[in-house]
C-alpha cells in the first residue's frame, strides 16, 4: 500500500470513519462547534448533526474539484 497522502480526501475519509464509529455526544457536540468557531466557522447543531454523519464523496476526487453531496 502506498502511503497517504494527507490531502482534502484523506482528510474527508478519516473524518467519515470517525463519525460513523464514534459520533459525538450531544456536550462533544457542544464543544466541537466553539472550537470551529474560533476559527472562523459557524454551525448550527442541527447542520453539523444532519450532514455529517452521512457525508460521501465522489470517485477519483484527488482529479477533479473536491465534492461532498449530503
Amino acid at each position: 500500500m502506498a502511503p497517504t497522502i494527507w490531502d482534502h480526501d484523506a482528510h474527508l475519509a478519516l473524518l467519515q470513519a470517525m463519525m460513523q464509529a464514534n459520533p459525538p455526544t450531544s456536550p462533544e457536540w457542544d464543544h466541537i462547534l466553539a472550537l470551529v468557531a474560533e476559527k472562523g466557522y459557524e454551525y448550527s447543531p442541527s447542520a453539523a448533526l444532519y450532514g455529517l454523519p452521512t457525508l460521501s464523496i465522489g470517485p477519483s476526487l484527488s482529479e477533479q474539484t473536491p465534492q461532498v453531496t449530503w
